[in-house]
C-alpha cells in the first residue's frame, strides 16, 4: 500500500489474549478473507473513507486535499484495491481478515506479517457494529494464526478514544518523530499521527 494510505488509515484494534467484551456476539466468524468478498471489503472500505478524511480535508481548502478531496480520496481507494488483490490472491506478507456474522461482512483488517513482527495497515468496522469488540475479535484471530511478538501501527493523536484503547490494551506509544504528513498538510494540521507498539512478554 502506498505511504499515503499507510498514513492516513491506521485505525484498528489489538489484543494478545481473548478480551472480555460487553456485547460479545458468538456468531462472528473470523477467517482470512476470499476473492468474492472484495467487493464488500472495498466498500466498507470507501464508507469509512469518505466518513473519516473528506472532512478532515475540507478543513485546508487551499491545498490539493481541500480542492479535490474526491479525486485524493479515490485515488487511494483505487491503491487500497490493489494491495487488496494482492493480498487475497497472492501468497506474500500481506494478509486481509475478515469478521462476518451469518452471511454479512462486518468488518476487516488488512495487515503485514513478517518475521514475527505484525503491522496493522487498516481496520475497518461497519458502523452498526462498532463497540461490539468485532475488532478484538479480528485481532485475536490473527494473533492466533501467526506467532506475534510485536505489533506496530499509528494513530491519529486527535482520536482520544482510539489512543486510550491502545494504551488499555497494553501499547505504548513510542518516542519517535509524529509520521511525515507530506507537503499537503499544513504545519499547524492538528490531525498529526504517532506510533503504537505492543511487545511480547518474554
Amino acid at each position: 500500500m502506498n505511504s499515503m494510505s499507510t498514513i492516513i488509515k491506521c485505525l484498528a484494534f489489538l489484543s494478545l489474549f481473548p478480551i472480555s467484551v460487553a456485547g460479545y456476539d458468538e456468531q462472528i466468524d473470523v477467517r482470512p478473507a476470499v476473492m468474492q468478498e472484495l467487493p464488500t471489503i472495498l466498500a466498507l472500505d470507501r464508507e469509512i473513507s469518505y466518513e473519516y478524511f473528506k472532512p478532515l480535508f475540507l478543513l485546508y481548502p487551499d491545498t490539493s486535499l481541500g480542492e479535490n478531496p474526491d479525486q485524493i480520496l479515490e485515488d487511494e481507494l483505487l491503491n487500497d484495491q490493489e494491495a487488496f488483490l494482492e493480498a487475497v490472491e497472492k501468497n506474500t506478507d500481506e494478509h486481509v481478515f475478515v469478521a462476518c456474522k451469518e452471511d454479512k461482512l462486518v468488518g476487516f483488517c488488512y495487515f503485514n506479517f513478517h518475521a514475527n513482527s505484525l503491522v496493522i495497515e487498516l481496520l475497518c468496522i461497519a458502523k452498526e457494529y462498532r463497540g461490539t469488540g468485532i475488532g478484538k475479535r479480528i485481532v485475536n484471530k490473527i494473533f492466533e494464526s501467526f506467532s506475534v511478538d510485536s505489533c506496530r501501527l499509528a494513530v491519529i493523536e486527535k482520536n482520544e478514544a482510539a489512543c486510550k484503547f491502545w494504551q488499555s490494551m497494553g501499547f505504548s506509544k513510542l518516542n519517535e518523530k509524529p509520521i511525515d504528513m507530506g507537503n499537503d498538510f499544513p504545519s499547524d494540521c492538528a490531525h498529526v499521527y504517532h506510533y503504537y507498539q505492543y511487545k511480547k512478554d518474554r
